[in-house]
């Protein structure tokens, strides 16, 4: 594995900001995000729509491995530096399904934590950046 593309809601703060985040980490394997409403998402994953983005993380590996929710999240860690431990601790049959409900649980609440927390989307931040020029 020597790329991961990454996809993520465009439209979500919690989703914008941890983008953000994962990408000024040090990675072992690059990572590229890509929205998954932008039209590339498809050409990259012509699967994407079936396995449902806009409900949980989904990551492509250059492999054509593709992973979603709670493993999804484990390969992310996996490819940076500082967390690559977590991954592999994570993957532990005894917490996997843990880390699986916590990525589930956040996922499906995104938006709500996205607004109590203040987080500006991809999108909001672009409008708010068009609108006042």
């Amino acid at each position: 594995m020597k790329q991961l593309f990454v996809f993520y809601d465009q439209n979500c703060g919690l989703c914008s900001k941890v983008k953000a985040w994962v990408a000024l980490q040090p990675q072992f394997i690059p990572m590229t995000f890509v929205a998954y409403q932008n039209p590339r998402a498809l050409q990259l994953c012509p699967t994407l729509p079936e396995l449902d983005p806009s409900r949980e993380i989904v990551i492509l590996a250059d492999t054509g491995a593709v992973y979603t929710g709670g493993a999804a999240w484990i390969i992310c860690l996996y490819a940076l530096h500082k967390y690559r431990n977590w991954s592999k601790r994570m993957a532990n049959p005894a917490l996997l399904p843990l880390a699986k409900r916590t990525c589930h649980l956040i996922s499906e609440n995104r938006l709500n934590i996205s607004h109590l927390l203040l987080l500006k989307s991809d999108t909001a931040l672009a409008n708010a950046i068009t609108t006042d020029n």
